[in-house]
């Protein structure tokens, strides 16, 4: 059990995390409590088990494409207190990355990757 005022600093910033895969590069920005919860005296003190609004809002963004590869996500509760039980409790950035393979934005940004490298072929003879 753990209180809202117990996360770690990490998980209580907001954060712009950067990625490469292949020739795309992306961001995440991911934003603590996206909702403003008026009165947060009272939710922090609260568990997290009892909380049922989002914690963390997440918005992935490829930041060289032409074609826009975007996708926002919610993080609830439920699924901290999992990350927390079967993963690193201080790897905030390992679950944003974990976020991204579980909801498929991955596959998105390595299908754009597969567009931009079609037709472009490697020649090692040309010097």
């Amino acid at each position: 059990m753990m209180l809202l005022k117990d996360l770690p600093k990490e998980f209580r910033e907001n954060h712009i995390f950067r990625y490469t895969c292949g020739n795309v590069e992306y961001q995440c920005k991911a934003t603590y409590l996206p909702f403003g919860i008026r009165n947060m005296e009272k939710y922090e003190g609260m568990q997290l088990e009892e909380i049922y609004s989002p914690l963390v809002h997440l918005e992935w963004e490829a930041t060289n494409t032409e074609k826009s590869v975007y996708q926002s996500h919610f993080i609830m509760p439920y699924s901290v207190i999992w990350w927390f039980n079967n993963r690193d409790k201080t790897a905030y950035d390992e679950m944003i990355g974990y976020s991204a393979l579980e909801t498929n934005y991955l596959d998105r940004v390595k299908e754009e990757d597969r567009r931009l490298n079609a037709g472009v072929q490697l020649n090692i003879f040309n010097y």
